[in-house]
């Protein structure tokens, strides 16, 4: 594997790791904060929410105690005996004023001195409702004033739909810690005291009754699942969108109205664009800054090494330093230098081993020479010294006595053959050894013209102006000798 196949899979790994860890570190880190953050800020529309109803009924509490000062309430809940004909108008016109959809004004014996329910939309009267006998059923609680400090109050779910409920007592106008009526006052949280509300809390809020028609399987299943968490809250998630649901306590303390808030989420899709765009830019300038990474590594590594490389592999017979256009004093110019010296010293180391062998085997080739020479000319020495033996075994002594014989005269035809067989022995011997020596003669001559060829091959390869022999080769050529 190459170093630019090296270096694009060390960039991939990179972005792969980096696309792990960001990746681990939004869903392990930023998303958790994110949906804690969109949790908190519905919880806080929530709680925003409860606080607003909680005012709007605290604000129907101090208008029900500046009601019970008005001296046409009081003197009606003063008088010992309940009036005829009471002048309905100023009460209408109280009401309308502070916005109640419900008067009633009791005594102290539970009767009732007047009562009255308008639509505060066209100041006409509802029907009649049977608000007190429900209540009093319901929450007996809600009727009973034991001094003058007492006040009820809290949201009632009546036929007419959730309202808020105030009951408050009346003084006596000779004592006043003495309690002598008692004035109920409601308001009914119609969709436009809702939107009213939304426009305070900046919500869309929705309220449901737990005991009306209109729930939903879905409502009520969170419903359940709030009773059941003892939890007066519950944060309901979709992809897109958060729902918060709280209940609302009635008179008696127990759930009476669903609370729902709805709540996109913006942070969300707006971190996600965000992070998105970050992570896009990010990994686009992590990819152009490799491709520049690459092509300076390109430029100023893989190419001048692969020039080294090519340098280096080139096989003249005169060895010359590789040439390479980069700056000396970078990194490759370095290696470079590095190199050159490197191969010069190996050369010069060459070239010294190269003589060092080749004077050896000069040295080593001369005495071989000189041993051949010797192992040539002794076969000749051996040759002589055997013709000698030879020489000395002639029958001379035979062939002087059988001539001195003739010169005599003496010899008589009898001894004729006895003469004839011996010359016949002697020129046997003769013609034998003739033989003998014409052969030995032959092998002689013939073993002396091949080394003398080979002396002649080895006396060439011996020549100063040749060129070194390299390291390792040997000669093939061997002498012939007589042994």
């Amino acid at each position: 594997m190459n170093l630019r196949s090296r270096l694009l899979m060390i960039g991939c790994f990179v972005l792969l790791v980096q696309m792990i860890g960001i990746a681990s570190l939004y869903y392990f880190s930023i998303y958790p904060d994110i949906e804690g953050l969109e949790k908190t800020a519905v919880e806080k529309d929530l709680h925003r929410s409860l606080e607003t109803f909680q005012r709007q009924l605290y604000t129907l509490e101090q208008n029900t105690q500046l009601l019970t000062l008005q001296p046409n309430i009081w003197e009606l809940a003063n008088s010992e005996t309940i009036p005829q004909n009471i002048p309905r108008d100023p009460l209408l016109e109280k009401m309308v004023q502070y916005e109640i959809n419900l008067m009633y004004i009791l005594s102290t014996d539970k009767k009732v001195i007047w009562e009255e329910i308008i639509d505060l939309s066209n100041e006409q009267s509802y029907p009649h409702q049977g608000f007190l006998t429900s209540l009093w059923e319901n929450y007996p609680g809600f009727l009973e004033h034991p001094s003058m400090m007492s006040l009820q109050a809290g949201i009632y779910n009546s036929s007419l739909g959730p309202m808020y409920l105030v009951s408050t007592p009346i003084a006596d106008n000779k004592d006043p810690q003495l309690v002598r009526g008692i004035l109920i006052v409601g308001r009914l949280i119609t969709p436009e005291v809702i939107q009213f509300l939304e426009h305070l809390t900046y919500t869309n809020m929705k309220i449901w009754p737990l005991e009306g028609a209109t729930l939903s399987d879905k409502h009520l299943s969170i419903i359940q699942r709030i009773q059941k968490t003892g939890a007066n809250s519950l944060i309901v998630r979709d992809h897109n969108t958060l729902h918060g649901y709280m209940s609302l306590p009635d008179l008696s303390g127990k759930p009476n109205l669903l609370i729902s808030i709805f709540k996109n989420r913006i942070l969300k899709s707006f971190v996600n664009i965000v992070l998105l765009e970050n992570v896009a830019i990010f990994f686009a300038m992590q990819i152009l800054f490799l491709i520049l990474l690459f092509y300076l590594i390109r430029h100023f590594l893989v190419v001048p090494a692969n020039q080294l490389i090519n340098e280096i592999q080139l096989t003249d017979k005169k060895w010359t330093p590789p040439n390479l256009a980069v700056n000396p004093e970078s990194d490759m110019g370095q290696l470079n230098i590095a190199i050159t010296h490197f191969m010069a010293r190996q050369h010069n180391q060459l070239v010294h081993d190269t003589t060092m062998a080749y004077r050896e085997g000069m040295s080593q080739a001369r005495q071989d020479l000189y041993q051949e020479f010797e192992e040539t000319l002794l076969p000749l020495f051996q040759g002589l010294d055997w013709l000698e033996k030879k020489l000395s075994n002639l029958p001379i002594n035979d062939i002087e006595w059988i001539v001195a014989e003739g010169k005599t005269g003496q010899i008589t035809p009898s001894q004729w053959p006895k003469y004839t067989e011996r010359l016949q022995t002697i020129n046997e011997e003769l013609r034998r050894q003739q033989k003998e020596m014409r052969q030995h003669i032959y092998e002689i001559h013939t073993k002396t013209l091949r080394n003398a060829a080979v002396l002649r091959t080895i006396s060439r390869s011996l020549d100063p102006t040749r060129q070194l022999t390299p390291i390792g080769v040997q000669y093939k050529g061997k002498l012939s000798t007589t042994r």
